[in-house]
């Protein structure tokens, strides 16, 4: 067994060219653009999470032939991460004589402090490029962003159908490599579930593929019924069951749940209160981008909506 047979598909699949991306053919053609001039510059990809960014950072630096120091910015909170890894690094000549290339993957989760030691960075090196990925550009300082050209990784709804057909192909194709027998429309659905998030689809893709086959099943985990009973608590103000429920449902993403609760708000909800609901829905799915537990900010969630959402009889 090679090594890249114990690797998450997520990684094992990752594109190798900036070609194979599943991208939006705008963002593609932007950053064709930015790197064909032969002169690539600082470049910040913002967007939902697991819609290519980080893949399309490492594809570049494949495609150039690129040297590539890669820092998970979330997991550093230290200065000296700055001062000790990127200087160090955008300094040195490399090893083949071309550029190098810095990412700092999630840079929305460095400290302000950080940010603004980058500023300097950033123009100091002339043999270095500086990618930076985030899901909420608003979290990275303005002169980052004046220093980079900025590209958005937004799939909007023109070209949904497209990127979400050429990732079903692509799933189909890992899938048959590793001989794991499935329904093509149980697929179409998983990827319809968690779409635009390709990370997330191809991770739930492996898990429900444990058994060897990917079958209608997968789908039944979290029926309507079971939805049902969560709701049937939250309207009887029963917050134990509903802690009971989220605790043994953990496995659900905070944004497929609240995606749930939208879809069936006006089946559900007394007119009245239906936009009390879409307020409190939006705050929270915002907030849960920076949740450190997702149990706590659910339970905080229904919480609120037992207190601010009355109930069709």
């Amino acid at each position: 067994m090679s090594p890249a047979d114990n690797l998450i598909l997520a990684e094992k699949y990752r594109p190798k060219t900036l070609d194979e991306c599943i991208l939006p053919e705008k963002t593609k053609n932007d950053l064709h653009a930015a790197i064909d001039s032969g002169n690539v510059p600082n470049i910040v990809m913002y967007g939902p999470p697991g819609t290519g960014k980080t893949s399309a950072c490492r594809a570049i630096a494949n495609d150039i032939g690129a040297d590539l120091l890669y820092l998970n910015a979330s997991l550093e909170r230290n200065i000296d991460t700055i001062r000790n890894q990127v200087v160090s690094f955008s300094s040195s000549v490399s090893f083949g004589g071309g550029l190098k290339i810095v990412l700092l993957d999630e840079f929305d989760g460095m400290t302000l402090l950080q940010q603004n030691a980058m500023k300097g960075v950033v123009e100091e090196f002339p043999n270095a490029r500086f990618f930076f990925t985030s899901n909420h550009i608003n979290k990275i300082i303005e002169p980052i962003r004046s220093r980079c050209v900025n590209i958005d990784f937004k799939i909007d709804n023109k070209s949904k159908a497209d990127v979400a057909a050429k990732f079903f192909k692509r799933v189909i194709q890992i899938l048959q490599k590793e001989n794991i027998e499935f329904e093509k429309p149980v697929v179409a659905e998983l990827i319809k579930k968690h779409f635009p998030d390709f990370r997330r689809t191809l991770n739930e893709i492996q898990r429900c593929s444990a058994s060897g086959k990917i079958d209608v099943s997968v789908l039944a985990d979290h029926s309507v019924e079971t939805f049902n009973t969560l709701f049937e608590a939250v309207k009887n103000k029963d917050y134990y069951t509903v802690r009971r429920w989220i605790g043994a449902n953990s496995d659900v993403e905070p944004h497929i749940l609240f995606r749930e609760i939208y879809d069936r708000a006006e089946e559900l909800i007394d007119p009245s209160t239906v936009k009390n609901l879409i307020v409190i829905l939006s705050d929270y799915q915002f907030k849960a981008a920076h949740s450190v537990d997702p149990e706590i900010l659910l339970s905080a969630f229904f919480v609120e909506m037992m207190n601010v959402v009355t109930w069709k009889k």
